[in-house]
Order: structure tokens, then sequence, then C-alpha cells
């Protein structure tokens, strides 16, 4: 047998070898008259030219789900992926006759055996790259090019938060603490395998940070709040978000307290102003949320009739009382009547 896997037959051909790379051989032979003395040789070279039939197929590896910590196997582009296997001569290549170039570099890498691997936090969105196998041994190269297709989808998932109870002033939790990326807590930030955060609908006086808190603002009334938030796979395309609500209820601390207003002279014909509920009246002032309460943040039940009355400001009159010099004439009417 000569170099390379070529057999010279008896009857003067030459057969290549099945596993014989693609190249030029040199086939140098003798011949030599029979029965000569001496011998009568002559020796001349066969030149054979080998072209093996490389065939590489594209390859669709489907839709796969990356990992945010690790890598992900996404098949080999030597397996039948949809157009049929690669081939060397009609027969399906393996990693003895054929060589991979590598791809070390991007989301979608190739080794030399033609396995295929997604990096960590690889966005969602298609990906389309070329790919070479070259026939093992061949001088000169025999190679041939095609390309691999792959679809991640990464699984987002934004949850409904439980609703959270701050006072005026307050941060909640940050909503995305439950929230996830193909399963794993997702991270709010700008760079791959983390999510952007966005507010859909956030109510007057609460403010989604970029942190993921709410911060309740220092005048907001008590109630229960719907914040809906948006987040977004950075780099996905097209877009992979989700949105969820975080409830959020304000319970602001609104303190009254007794109020002394001390002796106090009345008039017979004008209303006389006796002090403000919510001032200092010798228990301390009304608070709400530890602060002195105005008439901005709280609204006083006004009393509209009766001697002693408060309007919606918290001021405090009393009423003229006329009624005790009509008393006074009606028992001296009555005494005279009953003298006479």
């Amino acid at each position: 047998m000569f170099r390379g896997g070529l057999t010279l037959n008896t009857d003067g051909t030459i057969t290549v070898g099945s596993t014989t790379p693609s190249g030029t051989y040199q086939v140098e032979y003798q011949i030599c008259e029979n029965g000569a003395n001496p011998a009568n040789c002559d020796r001349a070279i066969a030149i054979v030219e080998v072209k093996n039939d490389l065939i590489a197929k594209d390859d669709n590896l489907g839709t796969i789900a990356t990992s945010t910590t690790a890598t992900t196997a996404a098949g080999s582009v030597l397996a039948n992926n949809g157009n049929g296997v690669d081939t060397l001569n009609g027969v399906a290549v393996t990693t003895a006759n054929t060589d991979v170039t590598p791809v070390t570099t991007g989301s979608i890498r190739i080794d030399v055996d033609g396995n295929v691997t997604i990096q960590p936090s690889t966005p969602s969105g298609t990906y389309t790259i070329p790919y070479t196998i070259c026939e093992t041994g061949a001088i000169p190269v025999n190679c041939k090019t095609a390309n691999i297709t792959v679809e991640v989808k990464n699984t987002i998932d934004a949850v409904d938060d439980a609703k959270v109870t701050v006072a005026s002033g307050g941060n909640t939790p940050n909503v995305t603490l439950n929230d996830k990326l193909n399963g794993s807590n997702v991270t709010i930030g700008a760079a791959v395998g983390q999510v952007s955060l966005t507010g859909v609908n956030i109510p007057v006086g609460l403010t989604l940070n970029t942190d993921g808190t709410i911060t309740v603002g220092s005048t907001t009334p008590s109630g229960t709040y719907q914040v809906e938030y948006q987040i977004c796979e950075n780099g996905a395309n097209p877009a992979n978000c989700d949105r969820a609500i975080a409830i959020v209820e304000v319970k602001n601390d609104l303190i009254a307290k007794d109020d002394n207003l001390g002796t106090i002279a009345t008039s017979a014909t004008a209303t006389t102003a006796a002090g403000s509920v919510l001032a200092n009246n010798g228990s301390g002032f009304d608070t709400l949320n530890g602060v002195a309460v105005t008439t901005a943040n709280t609204d006083v039940t006004p009393v509209t009739t009766g001697s002693i009355r408060i309007d919606v400001d918290g001021n405090v009159t009393i009423q003229p009382v006329p009624q005790v010099v009509l008393t006074r004439f009606l028992i001296q009417f009555v005494k005279q009547e009953l003298h006479q």
C-alpha cells in the first residue's frame, strides 16, 4: 500500500482506500521484462488526484432557553438538524475524518468536534452564524461552510407582589425580589443577563425608584395603591418583557390630642374665638406621622350646632348668649305678674 491508502493492484489499476484524504498522490511503479538477464526494467510515476465530496448542511437547532450562570448545550453541527447530516462522499462525517473550525467568541460557540454551546445570559433572539468543516488531512484543504440557526427564548416572569404597608415618606422593598429570568432571580441593571425596570401605572404620590423600591411621598394620604411595573430582558430581540402589580398600603399615624382651651368670657352679641383644636392646648399638637398637622393635610369635621362650634379648619368659637338676659326678663315678668 502506498502513502495515503492507495493500492497498486496486480492488473495495474490503483485502488484508493475509503478513508484516503483528498489530495494529489504520486504512485511510482516499475515494469521489468520477463526472462531478461540481466534485468531489464524501467520506472514511471502515476499521478492520482483524490477528490472527496464534502457537503456541509445548514442546521436549525430549534428553540433553547439559556442559563444565567452556566453554558447550555445546543447540539452538534455534524448531526441531522433538519436538513440531513454533513457528508463525506455521501456518508455521514465523523470527528475522525473531519475537523470543525472552532468558534470561540460570541454568544454561540462551536468546539473542534462540532458541539454547539450557548453562553450564560445570552439574550433572547434568533442567532445565525456560519461554521466550517474541513476534511482531515486533505492537501490542499477541502472545506465547506454552512450556517447554524438557533432561537434563544428566555422565560421572564414578573410576579405580583403581596401588599406592603408603609407610612408617608417611607420606602417599600424591591418589587422585583420575586421576579425571575429563566427561573433565577432577576437583577436590575443595564448589562446582558439583567433586566430593565419601568413604571407602567404609578399613582400620584408614589415613585418607582431605579432600584425597584417604591417611595411614598411625605404628603401621600392613607389608602391602598396599585403600582404596575414592567421588567424587560436586556438585549432581547424582539423585546422580552412581563408586567406585574405591587400593592402599597399607605397607613399614616394620625393622633388627635385632647384640648383644654381654658376659661373664656363670652359676648352677648358676637361669637367669641376660643382657639384651635389643631394647636397645642396643653396636651401637645395633633400629629400626622409624628409631625404637627396642618389644614393642608387634615380636615376637621365641623360642629355647626350648639354653643361651642368648630369649623373645618379647627377654629373654635363660642356663640353669643342673649338668652341669659331674656331669661332674667321672663323671670322678672312672671314675678311681677304674681304680685299684681
